[in-house]
């Protein structure tokens, strides 16, 4: 039907594919009624509603339409015959009722009934465009009329210029009704809105239209009507939306208040609070204070549950993993990523009014970067994909890549002005960041170890150092040694008592123990602090370049591997290299990285939990200086 021109979808968008039906027909209602105010134009919109649509379908007139609309005989046949065969009998307390035969209504959960149904409705459809003659809203700035007709299955929206005309189409509908002798409109449910010039004011006003011999009750300021799941108030405005952000920010006290790990809140949130905002996020336009208490909600939040210190900065929580953060999406953000996907959608549409509407700001732009992107970059090699892949990949997902770079960037910038959590900026060059799945910090990780991690990463572990920049504490001298400044740093690489003790050697153990597993070569470990990895690398090859020269001249193949695993779990490159070398895949020496970034965290874990009590070393008893 499509083919051959009896279903139009311009008018009829409902269960046909390909077309994103409820948002083109939200768009263009809402791009028409924002126009009409900023023109003070007339607009008249009326929402119908069906009383029991699929319900209320006689089978002879579903039968009707197929000849109607030229079936062939056997595919009305085998309809008919699968309607007039099927039986359903009632369970009540006696037992089964004697079976019964359908003799009205499309079956529920069936996959016909919704095509049966669009087949009926069109030809509703194709009477009130008979009748329309471009009485549809005509846009100021482009001059192109709207369709008068907006339908999406059992849901019709009339969209006229003058209430005149969609009183003519009420009454096509009323005419309708009647015919089929089953659909009837529940005038009680249906509304409509009219903006005009009243006494030389422009206003919202009820233009006295009526259906089955009923008034039609206005939308009022107190009670917007909802269609197709976006809300439009009296004046044909979208209502409120603290009352989104509102719910959205109980839904995570809710959660929170669950007797569960604060990880699986977490993740909770990640994998179905966010997916609560898509909707509200494509249809309605968002004003930065809102977005901005979102954020700001979720910051406080996944702070509390992952454990990160509230002077942390936040951007942790939705860096990517490459760049040493927790990957959790960002509410403006998504935001963003949905507008591009909406905006790609609407393109799409093969209702070229919908396609010419006005677009979002920061559409130029992106689409500019987008046209570079495939005039330039397009074929060029990108990760593992070669020279001249014809791999395709959708606009989108090549816009939401612009969004998330440019909020990296952000990231970045700001990075670059905070005094001390930026290590993560200069780790990136030589480390591996850790691989941090759900699955690891719900099962693996304790949530002491995630918390450990994280802060000790941003630099804000409440060492001696940050107490008394915090204010909490008057000495920032390490209790351990007495010596030097007490940051986590000294505390975890630095320390000579700790050293002298064995603490970092049990460390450093801990880690040989799992490279052990692997394959016995010539290996230098170490587990300094992360930005110190590239000069100790260099101190370990030079250590050994003598032994190395020796070896050589007494025909020995030598393998050198002077590797490093960070204090805080980051994996320097030298490792991955060693692994590469020892031929190992890429599934496992992601497994054997995450061990040893585990090995170390754990090490450095047990260190920073001894820093206030007595450590038992073996023979020896670390105690504090006083």
């Amino acid at each position: 039907m499509l083919s051959n021109n009896y279903f139009r979808p311009n008018h009829q968008k409902g269960f046909l594919p390909g077309i994103s039906g409820c948002l083109e027909h939200n768009t263009l209602l809402s791009e028409s009624l924002k126009d009409a105010r900023k023109g003070e134009r007339q607009i008249t919109v009326c929402w119908i509603d069906l009383e029991n649509a699929f319900g209320s379908i006689q089978h002879e007139l579903m039968l009707f339409a197929l000849r109607w609309y030229n079936f062939p005989p056997l595919v009305r046949d085998m309809i008919a015959s699968y309607y007039s065969k099927l039986r359903f009998s009632i369970i009540t307390k006696e037992g089964p009722s004697k079976s019964l035969s359908y003799n009205v209504g499309l079956f529920q959960g069936c996959c016909l009934s919704p095509i049966a149904f669009n087949i009926v409705i069109n030809i509703l459809v194709d009477k009130l465009i008979c009748n329309e003659r471009k009485w549809g809203y005509r846009f100021k700035f482009n001059n192109k009329y709207t369709e008068s007709i907006l339908a999406f299955a059992d849901d019709l929206a009339i969209l006229t210029r003058n209430p005149k005309h969609c009183q003519v189409l009420l009454d096509e509908v009323d005419k309708f009704c009647e015919w089929t002798d089953g659909l009837r409109t529940k005038p009680s449910k249906c509304h409509c809105l009219c903006l005009g010039r009243r006494n030389t004011r422009y206003t919202s006003y009820d233009p006295g239209l009526s259906l089955g011999g009923q008034c039609i009750s206005t939308v009022t300021e107190n009670a917007p009507f909802k269609f197709l799941g976006r809300k439009i108030d009296n004046i044909g405005r979208t209502p409120s939306l603290e009352g989104i952000v509102d719910s959205f920010l109980n839904d995570l006290n809710k959660v929170d208040s669950q007797l569960i790990s604060n990880v699986k809140k977490a993740w909770i949130y990640e994998n179905y609070l966010t997916s609560r905002l898509n909707w509200p996020f494509l249809v309605y336009d968002f004003n930065k204070t809102l977005l901005s208490k979102l954020d700001a909600g979720v910051i406080k939040m996944s702070k509390l549950w992952l454990g990160l210190a509230l002077t942390a900065d936040s951007s942790a929580l939705f860096r990517g993993s490459n760049s040493f953060g927790m990957s959790l999406k960002r509410p403006s953000e998504l935001y963003k990523h949905l507008r591009v996907s909406k905006r790609y959608m609407l393109g799409k549409s093969h209702d070229d009014v919908v396609t010419s509407l006005p677009k979002d700001e920061d559409a130029p732009e992106l689409e500019s970067r987008l046209q570079f992107h495939k005039q330039f970059m397009i074929g060029a090699q990108s990760n593992r994909v070669g020279l001249g892949s014809n791999r395709k990949v959708q606009d989108a997902d090549i816009l939401k890549s612009f969004i998330r770079q440019d909020e990296n960037d952000k990231y970045k910038i700001h990075a670059m002005n905070l005094e001390m959590q930026n290590e993560w900026l200069d780790i990136g060059d030589f480390g591996i960041p850790l691989a941090l799945k759900w699955r690891t910090l719900i099962y693996d990780w304790s949530p002491a170890l995630l918390k450990f991690y994280l802060n000790a990463f941003q630099m804000t572990l409440p060492d001696q150092s940050n107490l008394v920049r915090w204010g909490k504490s008057t000495e920032k001298t390490c209790y351990i040694c007495g010596k030097a400044v007490g940051t986590a740093k000294h505390l975890l690489v630095g320390c000579r008592v700790l050293l002298d003790s064995g603490q970092y050697s049990r460390r450093h153990d801990r880690v040989l123990e799992v490279i052990r597993e692997a394959r016995v070569v010539m290996i230098e470990l170490t587990v300094p602090w992360e930005t110190n990895i590239p000069k100790d690398h260099t101190i370990k090859v030079n250590k050994y370049y003598e032994l190395t020269n020796e070896l050589t001249r007494n025909r020995f193949v030598v393998d050198l591997y002077a590797v490093e695993v960070g204090a805080r779990g980051i994996t320097a490159k030298s490792l991955n290299n060693l692994l590469k070398d020892l031929g190992l895949s890429r599934t496992h020496i992601n497994a054997f990285l995450e061990r040893t970034s585990k090995a170390a965290l754990v090490g450095s874990f047990q260190i920073w939990l001894g820093r206030e009590r007595s450590l038992d070393s073996g023979d020896e008893r670390i105690t504090r200086v006083s």
